[in-house]
């Protein structure tokens, strides 16, 4: 999935431009080929709760 970046410059509101930019992510993430949250994730492939990766992702979720 190619990385866009955001344009530098806008015309219009900084409400157009948040508009414009939560469309991009929505657009990003609910595209095929999206691999998920990172965080679910990591999870999923270090199911050990003690592991230092666990605990990490339930500290970011807390």
């Amino acid at each position: 999935m190619p990385v866009r970046a955001a344009p530098s410059r806008t015309s219009g509101s900084p409400s157009h431009f948040l508009a414009a930019v939560a469309y991009g992510i929505g657009k990003e993430v609910c595209g095929s080929g999206f691999p998920g949250c990172p965080f679910i994730n990591a999870t999923a492939e270090y199911p050990d709760r003690e592991s230092p990766v666990d605990q990490a992702v339930l500290r970011h979720r807390a």
